[in-house]
């Protein structure tokens, strides 16, 4: 890492260390003991003047002009949630999923696969098709009752050959609030939502309920929003729609 870092700082943003304090963004799930040694190095190796490790979904949350907040970070490697309070992360509340981008991005290769379409060698390809026609249902089940006209779209990849898709488009997304689809055994996505809830401290939920910000680029699916709005209202029992932040710079 030291010798990316040192790319960085000389070649990308060309400025002296020694004169510019550092923000680090991190992963709430890292150990201490790599932020210690990062940090080490960044004062040793860089002499910075100062340095500031912040968890990034608290960056998350100010982004969002709040300091209370329940991010919902769905991201190509990790998803996790975590309870924020006044920019503090409640870390005995973090609650890590068994799906992620990655998880979606192979269950579409495997599905395509099936229909005699092999790229479990171009992920990059993959993973461009998936951000490109892939959707939640907002009811599983009544999306696979639909005529198949209304729902397959065609798809070209970069060598001109063409791929229609049906059903994958909306399957492969359904692991993350099915995990089992995957193989996995935990719970899906609005489970975990209402678990941290649950969690928390009691006169905070509400907060937290009201203020729940995802961020990570499998949110922005269409239907993802209203998925997880439509499950979330049933498992809290209100007939009130659950209120999740969707401003676009999310």
């Amino acid at each position: 890492m030291e010798s990316i870092w040192n790319h960085i700082l000389y070649e990308e943003l060309k400025v002296a260390p020694e004169e510019v304090p550092v923000l680090h963004s991190d992963s709430p799930l890292n150990p201490n003991a790599d932020r210690e040694k990062m940090a080490q190095i960044m004062f040793e190796s860089f002499n910075v003047p100062a340095m500031y490790v912040v968890k990034h979904p608290v960056l998350s949350l100010y982004s969002s002009g709040r300091t209370i907040g329940l991010i919902v970070d769905v991201g190509e490697g990790n998803s996790l949630t975590l309870p924020i309070y006044e920019g503090y992360g409640i870390m005995n509340c973090i609650q890590k999923m068994d799906t992620s981008g990655a998880h979606i991005s192979s269950y579409l290769s495997d599905l395509l696969k099936e229909k005699g379409h092999d790229l479990s060698h171009e992920k990059e390809v993959v993973q461009e098709m998936k951000e490109k026609v892939g959707y939640v249902a907002v009811d599983y089940s009544k999306e696979l009752c639909k005529p198949p006209e209304t729902i397959k779209t065609v798809y070209q990849l970069p060598d001109g050959h063409k791929i229609t898709l049906g059903t994958e488009r909306f399957k492969c997304t359904e692991a993350l609030f099915c995990p089992s689809h995957v193989g996995k055994e935990g719970p899906g996505l609005a489970e975990v939502i209402h678990n941290t809830i649950l969690m928390t401290d009691v006169d905070l939920r509400k907060d937290f309920q009201n203020n729940i910000i995802p961020v990570g680029g499998s949110t922005f699916f269409p239907g993802f929003i209203e998925r997880t709005q439509k499950e979330l209202s049933f498992l809290l029992n209100t007939s009130k729609p659950v209120s999740l932040n969707t401003a676009p710079e999310r």
